[in-house]
């Protein structure tokens, strides 16, 4: 549903697929359900909206592995100031599950695999 809300999204505003990878996450970390996140970005008008959307469901196995990819929601002019700021995000609520995992997060400069 969060992928088609995103296309929709980049549709009706007829705006580039590009503005979702001005960021670069710079460290990540799984704790218990905690998914913490510290990225840089350049900063608009306005503070930056992500949003972490899961694909390709998650594995049965022990642990469960899932995958996700995390991306900007906003398209707004993107000044030359860089911001930093550290997300939050609760795993079992992304991925309706309550069970160890090992999660692997896609991002513009790469790929982050975490234990729980």
């Amino acid at each position: 549903m969060k992928k088609l809300a995103l296309a929709l999204l980049l549709m009706q505003n007829a705006i580039s697929y590009e503005f979702t990878k001005k960021f670069t996450i710079e460290n990540a970390s799984l704790n218990g359900s905690q998914l913490l996140l510290e990225i840089t970005f350049p900063q608009g008008f306005s503070s930056a909206r992500f949003e972490l959307i899961p694909f390709n469901g998650c594995q049965e196995s022990f642990p469960v592995q899932c995958s996700a990819t995390l991306v900007r929601l906003d398209h707004q002019y993107l000044g030359e100031r860089i911001g930093h700021k550290k997300l939050s995000f609760n795993t079992h609520k992304i991925f309706n599950m309550n069970a160890p995992m090992v999660l692997t997060i896609f991002g513009p400069n790469g790929e982050f695999t975490l234990r729980d």
